[in-house]
C-alpha cells in the first residue's frame, strides 16, 4: 500500500515539474519575443528619424548597421512566431510593412512610420498577453 502512495505521489511530482519545465520555456521565449520586438521597433524608430534629419543619413555606415540590425530582428522574429497562430499574419505583414518603408531611401513621414510601429506594438502586446495566459493555464492545469 505504501509503495501505491509513493508511486503517485511520485507521478503527481513529476507532471508539476514538467508543467513548470514548459511555462519556464513558454517564459523565455515570451522574454525573448519582448526583447526583439522592442528593438526591432526602437531601431525603425532611429531609422525613421535619422533619415529625417540628415538628408545622406541612408548613405551611411550607421544607417547600413542600423538597416542590417533592423533585417537581423525582422528574421529572429518571424522564426519565433508559430504559423498556426491566428496573429501571425497579422504581425508578419505589419513588421514587413515597417520593413519595406525603412528600406526606401525616401520613406514615408516619421508620423506613418510611427503608425507602423504602434500597431506592431500593440498586436504584440496582444501576442505576449495571449502567451502569458496560455503560461498561467498550464501551471494551473
Amino acid at each position: 500500500m505504501t509503495s501505491i502512495a509513493v508511486v503517485k505521489i511520485s507521478r503527481r511530482n513529476q507532471k508539476s515539474q514538467n508543467k513548470e519545465k514548459v511555462a519556464e520555456l513558454r517564459q523565455q521565449w515570451l522574454s525573448e519575443l519582448r526583447d526583439s520586438m522592442s528593438k526591432f521597433v526602437s531601431i525603425a524608430g532611429i531609422i525613421s528619424i535619422r533619415s529625417k534629419v540628415a538628408k545622406d543619413y541612408h548613405l551611411t555606415i550607421e544607417a547600413s548597421e542600423h538597416h542590417q540590425n533592423l533585417l537581423f530582428y525582422r528574421t529572429k522574429i518571424m522564426l519565433m512566431l508559430d504559423v498556426n497562430k491566428e496573429y501571425t499574419p497579422i504581425l508578419k505583414s505589419l513588421i514587413e510593412e515597417v520593413v519595406e518603408n525603412m528600406t526606401k531611401p525616401e520613406h514615408d513621414s516619421v508620423i506613418e512610420t510611427r503608425a507602423f510601429c504602434q500597431a506592431l506594438e500593440e498586436q504584440c502586446q496582444h501576442v505576449l498577453e495571449k502567451a502569458w495566459l496560455d503560461i498561467k493555464e498550464d501551471l494551473a492545469a
